[in-house]
């Protein structure tokens, strides 16, 4: 804004001029929310801080209070992983939607909710946000088409029959232990499964009125299908080692043009006395249907179809009735010859039964193929968060998410430090917020010291070490290991956190078998593109040591790394006489340096 202005001194003279005012709008500074490292199973929850100091309240600025909100933007949105690729839930994409407020995002897919993020900014304490898991993402799945040549079809005409893996010594054909996802049918009031690899039924190559096909998708499959009955106990002679979670299943159904199918899904329980056994599940309720046919293909939910009304699908001029039972069951009338339906629930089964429900046509089934949830895989995500100040301004930022595998070992709520090694069963590890002490193995583990000072070893496999705050021991053993730090693990000025790899390995990242990388990204988020990277990090030589002094704020000044907040202690790492510029440079340069 301009002024004019006039001034008179005391015998009236006068001058005139211009005041130029620069009024600058205060914005918000963005906030720092806490990583979250969680297991990814059903009912898993976890609570952190929105911001590194657990308050918001000072992010706001000058034009006081607002809010923290998920954008509009995500409403509709589909959820994305750390690479850009769609999340999905048993096989089905992950959409988001915001709550009114702006406090609450959903995940859903078409079976129904994922998991959903609460924010809280609370006055008078500390500001966090809330995960809670009410089903499990993908952390790796596999399509199986149990007619391809991966698969052995066992059995034909006896009590039982399946798809399994053999290996064959001259003539002789056998039975290997080789984890394989492996498919067992039996049958339902009937007393054989009559089949070939392709299709058939029960009792005699159809499925008639209420007969059906179960269908139980087991890890490897062992047995001899020839007696009959199936009710005979000495006939159920299949063994697995146990049951696999599956969603998506599909089946073909053949040998009809007016059938009535009802398909019911259950998760069976393995454990004790139930090992190997059939048909004692608790049941999933079914809550998409999806129907192939003549080229064309469309998904129902319950949600938009409703419970025990009929809802019409037309596919190639064929008209097919959906109905979601009250029972958790779902029905599909007008079954035509190479119908194809797929089912799925909301956190998937690993058994389902196939029943002919009325006096409509008899039909054939096959072509089995399914979705096999494999959730052995980590899962990287970010949510965008914004921080809005009382007139309106926006500061973006995220919240970072990395979900575990089920069987991670949890020690996140322990009130001490915590001495655990890692097994085949359990490789990964999460710790606790005190001083722990986490040995991988011979696997790639993801080991997670939280808070506290940390003693972490990743010992073999290509490891993720993630110290958290605190002064860590991080080594990574054989293999090529990344070490990763997160905004809010650094110290201050003043107490800057001082961490130590033992073993950095140098050399190309991705092509040395045993070159390692500094996963600073996160820490140096505050860097924008322009700034002198020496503001923010500098190396320097103390013995036969290489020390990173780190400023997350980007304080340092020129050969002065008073204002570190972190130091990273890289023993026996050599800069070979470069200076700091130069060394950080190789480093990035061989991808063992991730700023960005």
């Amino acid at each position: 804004e301009s002024y004019g202005y006039t001034a008179t001194d005391a015998a009236g003279n006068t001058v005139t001029g211009t005041i130029t005012i620069d009024i600058v709008d205060d914005v918000p500074t963005a906030i720092a929310p806490q990583n979250a490292y969680l297991v990814n199973t059903t009912t898993n929850a976890l609570t952190g801080l929105l911001d590194v100091d657990g308050q918001v309240e000072d992010n706001f600025g000058a034009d006081g209070a607002g809010s923290v909100l998920f954008s509009d933007s995500l409403n509709g949105a589909s959820a994305l992983d750390a690479d850009g690729d769609p999340l999905t839930s048993g096989g089905l994409s992950i959409i988001y939607s915001v709550s009114e407020d702006g406090q609450t995002l959903t995940a859903s897919t078409l079976a129904g909710e994922v998991f959903t993020i609460d924010l809280t900014v609370n006055d008078s304490g500390q500001d966090t946000y809330h995960i809670n898991m009410s089903g499990t993402v993908d952390g790796g799945d596999s399509t199986i088409d149990f007619n391809s040549g991966d698969y052995d079809f066992t059995g034909g005409n006896g009590a039982w029959a399946g798809f399994n893996t053999v290996t064959k010594v001259g003539n002789d054909y056998f039975n290997v232990e080789d984890d394989s996802n492996d498919l067992l049918l039996t049958p339902i009031n009937a007393g054989s499964v009559n089949t070939t690899a392709q299709t058939g039924g029960v009792g005699n190559a159809f499925i008639g009125h209420l007969q059906g096909m179960r269908v139980d998708f087991v890890v490897d499959l062992v047995g001899n299908p020839q007696g009959t009955p199936y009710s005979v106990l000495a006939n159920q002679d299949h063994t697995f080692d146990k049951h696999y979670t599956v969603n998506g299943a599909s089946a073909t159904f053949t040998s009809c043009s007016d059938a009535s199918v009802t398909i019911t899904a259950f998760d069976d329980d393995d454990s004790g006395v139930n090992s190997n056994k059939v048909g004692d599940g608790s049941q999933e309720i079914i809550t998409v249907i999806g129907i192939s046919y003549g080229g064309e293909m469309q998904q129902v939910t319950s949600i938009v179809a409703g419970l025990d009304t009929g809802y019409t699908v037309i596919l190639d001029g064929n008209t097919f009735t959906v109905t979601f039972n009250s029972n958790g069951s779902a029905t599909v009338d007008g079954v035509a010859e190479g119908t194809i339906i797929s089912s799925y629930t909301a956190n998937g089964y690993n058994s389902i039964e196939y029943v002919n429900s009325a006096a409509g046509d008899d039909f054939q089934i096959g072509d089995f193929g399914t979705t096999a949830i494999e959730p052995g895989e980590e899962v990287a995500f970010s949510v965008p968060v914004e921080i809005v100040d009382g007139d309106g301004d926006v500061a973006s930022s995220s919240l970072d998410v990395l979900l575990l595998p089920e069987g991670t070992q949890d020690y996140s709520s322990e009130s001490a430090g915590v001495t655990v090694a890692a097994s085949d069963v359990s490789p990964d590890i999460i710790g606790s917020d005190y001083d722990d002490i986490l040995t991988g193995n011979a696997d790639s583990n993801i080991l997670i010291g939280n808070e506290g000072s940390d003693t972490i070893s990743g010992d073999g496999g290509d490891d993720l070490l993630i110290g958290g705050a605190g002064d860590d021991i991080l080594t990574g053993g054989l293999g090529a290991d990344v070490f990763a730090w997160n905004l809010g693990d650094e110290g201050s000025s003043t107490t800057p956190a001082e961490d130590t790899v033992t073993d950095f390995t140098t050399g190309i990242f991705g092509t040395d078998v045993n070159a390692d990388k500094l996963d600073l990204s996160d820490l140096l988020s505050g860097m924008q593109d322009g700034e002198d990277l020496s503001s923010y990090i500098q190396a320097s030589t103390v013995g036969a040591d290489t020390i990173l002094h780190i400023s997350t704020s980007g304080a340092l000044g020129e050969s002065d790394t008073s204002a570190a907040d972190q130091t990273i202690t890289l023993e026996g790492v050599d800069m070979h006489g470069a200076d700091s510029a130069a060394f950080l440079q190789s480093l990035i340069s061989d991808g063992q340096l991730d700023i960005e």
